[in-house]
């Protein structure tokens, strides 16, 4: 009788691996729609600070991310600037400090996701719809740059 031959393959993650998956563990909380992946990693640390313009937003955000947990939750921010000022490299920053905290968030790159949404109509549009009106912190980027249409407006 022949015995049968087993190939068993193992997988052990190394310190340095686990150590890293362990630091980013976070991010799990930042889910992107069509955003540029360098976002999950944003900080206020790491952000441009040339700009005098951006200490009130960051102040602002400072106290956002301290009074978050208050009874009173903010409702909302906007940000508005000109292209390319780093309005969601800052969102993406304070997004980030929330999931550090186990706060869930969705960034929206919003002319691709109105595209998908109406794509989705015979398939999972309430579930899309759905899922982001119950994420606590939603950011809708680049409003204004879809192609206007009935529909979208």
């Amino acid at each position: 009788m022949q015995k049968e031959k087993i190939i068993d393959f193992s997988y052990v993650i190394c310190k340095k691996q686990q150590d890293e998956d362990k630091k980013n563990a976070y991010q799990k909380n930042l889910e992107l729609f069509d955003m540029p992946k360098y976002i999950k990693n944003a900080t206020f640390k790491d952000m441009y600070k040339d700009d005098k313009a951006r200490v009130p937003i960051v102040k602002y955000f400072k106290e956002f991310i301290d009074n978050y947990d208050n009874e009173e939750k903010p409702k909302g921010v906007y940000l508005n600037g000109s292209f390319g000022s780093g309005k969601t490299y800052l969102v993406a920053s304070l997004f980030n400090e929330m999931a550090k905290k186990g706060i869930r968030s969705v960034m929206i790159y919003y002319p691709e996701f109105l595209r998908s949404l109406k794509a989705s109509f015979q398939t999972n549009y309430d579930e899309q719809f759905k899922y982001i009106r119950k994420v606590p912190l939603l950011l809708f980027d680049d409003i204004g740059a879809e192609n206007c249409s009935n529909w979208s407006r």
